[in-house]
């Protein structure tokens, strides 16, 4: 780590070249980003990005020079994840990916298809070093087809990774008690019944018992022949070792130590890539290991690893672009499937029959992307925009509903005032459904019979639905506070319970019965709706992007410049730093109400410092999708302001902790100091050009 002191340990792994190098050699820097060892389906790191540089030393100082000098980043500050914190993160990525343009190359690895490949290529094949790479492009075909159907299939798809997963990892078991074979082709057979696609089933059908338990075996006994099978590094490392020969020259890697890059592993992985291309040597050459304190180069490929790995729009557009690798996998296929309780199988297009009293019969779509957020409305928000065609960040989705707000809301029910950062409930939605020209319906009864209606028919239409409720009475939450502005995004449902996408906080996707559903859905008090529901469609082509961004940020700036009362707003925020000194008066058990007011704010599905680390983020994007100039000035003001609300939420926390009202001065004073910044941010974002 950049900064530390002390004795350091010895290089691991690598393969110096045994001879000296002659003829076409090209020196590369490596370095990867996502690598979580065997543990492949964590949600937190879906992919590992290969990031590899074409530089001199000279070249890699001077570009990460420029970086701690042309925007002050301090020398401590190489690494991504504060590298895109900064407030001049936004310039700063731009011109770092320019300036690798043509001198550096990025490869993902999506840890899903990887895994269908190793199932293709050890399980149904003689396993190789070559697994995994464009050198066994003949199985390809079998692993995309099962790649695509087994994410269709819904739930059984994940249960099957599993399987996979458990079976091939035999370090530190116990053979005699391992009957993971069993539970994998128990996991196959559960698959195969909603699997369709006839190349995908039958590759799932040639898997044999027998083979399976004997590749197990040669793990159990230490076979090296085997390449490691939940080590995604090493075919990474060879598609980058490919790209860079070109098959016209040798590659010799220099790479931060990284434990999987062992020598025995390098030394096979060179003879696969040299049957590869038998007119000459192997393109590997050899790999260096290296620290990468001591090479500007690997900081470089690190740094960009991160980026790659961290920044919106991958794998997809943007300036990251030229330096991508091919995807690695498809996107599952569009469809809604029906599954007959009875019999277990599904069938595409049919209409459910289940109302109220159940048939027997769920619904599951099984084109829905699952992915959890940070604020529930975004997190529903970006399921249904998904679903109707648009791929857009959850940020961004934020900034285009045109989010960001304050309310100081105080009522005499209340133990203490509550600091909201944001607009009122489904204002997001409604604004971020205008700006990007989709079609909204809003669903709202007193009819408990009827609301259900509309979201079953909804579902058998072949629509997620988004619901406001109370999650206080949702199963899966642990906190039990009532909110009746939850939103959560429902992709399904069986004779028991609802299929549910919430935060990542809350689990991502989830269940909760019907019975929890409907009276988290009846539930009246602040914020409620009544039974309310909704769907998104796209009824025109894509959006202009650029000019919805700078549309949004001027509808939101102005107002929150020009707020109808005194609690709203950048006045909100100055009544708060007011009135919070009280605050230890006003609260019945101070101990327990002033914490609970300060995780609200960080915690409370906000995405931490009251949403303004999510807006800092979309200013970020938008000033790179639109080149405005007041766009990045302001992200960088945002970035500022952000930790100010974090020291905020601290100041409160700590006076309810310890009874001393000076932290609550302390907390008006940083209020006053917010409340003068925001209106200048919001002034600058008032000024956003037309385009």
């Amino acid at each position: 780590m950049a900064g530390s002191t002390g004795a350091r340990l010895p290089l691991q792994g690598g393969l110096p070249p045994g001879e000296a190098l002659t003829g076409a050699v090209r020196e590369i820097a490596c370095d990867e980003s996502g690598f979580s060892g065997t543990n492949l389906l964590d949600p937190a790191t879906p992919v590992i990005v290969h990031a590899s540089v074409d530089l001199s030393r000279d070249e890699a100082a001077a570009l990460i020079g420029t970086l701690r000098s042309g925007f002050r980043f301090s020398p401590d500050e190489v690494k991504s994840r504060q590298f895109l914190r900064r407030r001049e993160a936004a310039e700063a990525v731009e011109w770092f990916l320019s300036a690798l343009r043509d001198r550096a190359h990025v490869h993902l690895v999506d840890k899903e298809f990887f895994l269908a490949t190793r199932v293709v290529d050890l399980l149904l094949a003689e396993p190789s070093y070559a697994a995994g790479t464009r050198l066994a492009g003949d199985r390809r075909p079998a692993a995309v087809a099962l790649h695509r159907a087994g994410r269709a299939a819904g739930p059984g798809w994940a249960v099957f990774l599993a399987a996979v997963v458990e079976m091939l990892r035999t370090k530190r078991r116990d053979r005699a008690d391992d009957r993971s074979v069993a539970r994998f082709f128990a996991a196959r057979d559960a698959l195969r019944r909603h699997v369709d696609d006839t190349q995908a089933g039958a590759v799932l059908d040639a898997l044999d018992p027998a083979r399976v338990a004997a590749v197990q075996a040669r793990l159990y006994a230490g076979d090296r022949t085997i390449p490691p099978p939940l080590e995604p590094l090493l075919p990474a490392l060879a598609e980058t070792v490919l790209h860079w020969s070109g098959g016209r020259r040798r590659v010799l890697v220099i790479h931060d130590e990284q434990s999987a890059l062992t020598e025995d592993r390098l030394r096979r992985l060179q003879a696969a890539l040299a049957a590869g291309d038998p007119a000459g040597p192997s393109p590997l050459a050899g790999l260096v290991m290296t620290d990468s304190r001591d090479d500007p180069r690997v900081q470089a490929a690190d740094l960009l690893a991160g980026v790659a790995r961290r920044m919106p729009g991958v794998p997809g557009d943007g300036p990251l672009r030229p330096l991508l690798s091919p995807a690695p996998g498809p996107r599952p296929r569009p469809g809604r499937r029906r599954r007959d309780a009875r019999t277990g199988r599904r069938s595409r297009g049919a209409r459910s029959e289940r109302r109220d009293g159940g048939t027997g019969a769920d619904v599951i779509l099984d084109d829905v992307t699952p992915r959890a957020g940070v604020h529930c409305e975004t997190t529903t928000l970006g399921v249904l925009t998904r679903h109707a065609g648009l791929d857009l960040s959850e940020p961004m989705l934020f900034g285009l509903g045109e989010g960001l707000g304050f309310v100081y809301w105080d009522a005499k029910s209340m133990d203490v005032p509550f600091l909201g950062g944001r607009t009122k409930p489904l204002c997001v939605t409604r604004a971020a459904a205008g700006r990007l020209g989709l079609d909204l319906r809003v669903r709202e009864t007193t009819s408990a019979a009827k609301a259900w209606r509309d979201v079953t028919d909804a579902l058998d239409a072949g629509h997620p639905v988004g619901l406001q409720l109370d999650s206080y009475h949702l199963d899966y939450f642990t906190s039990k506070v009532h909110f009746g502005g939850h939103t959560v995004a429902m992709y399904g449902y069986d004779d028991t319970h609802a299929h549910l996408v919430d935060t990542a906080q809350q689990g991502g996707a989830v269940t909760t019965t019907l019975e929890s559903l409907a009276r988290a859905r009846a539930a009246r008090g602040p914020m409620t709706a009544r039974h309310l529901s909704y769907t998104l469609t796209a009824p025109g082509g894509p959006p202009d992007l650029a000019a919805a961004v700078r549309a949004a940020v001027r509808a939101n700036a102005g107002a929150f410049l020009d707020p109808p009362i005194a609690n709203l707003g950048h006045r909100g925020i100055a009544t708060a730093a007011a009135r919070v000194t009280r605050w230890l008066d006003r609260a019945a058990d101070p101990a327990r109400d002033l914490p609970l007011a300060a995780t609200l704010m960080e915690r409370g599905g906000t995405g931490g410092a009251l949403f303004r680390a999510v807006y800092r983020d979309f200013l970020a994007e938008a000033a790179t999708v639109t080149g405005d100039a007041r766009l990045r000035r302001a992200q960088r003001m945002y970035a500022d302001i952000a930790p100010l609300w974090t020291a905020v939420a601290d100041h409160i926390a700590a006076a309810g902790r310890t009874g001393d009202a000076t932290h609550l001065t302390r907390a008006s004073a940083v209020l006053a100091d917010l409340a003068v910044r925001e209106r200048e941010a919001m002034t600058v974002l008032a000024a956003v050009d037309a385009g």
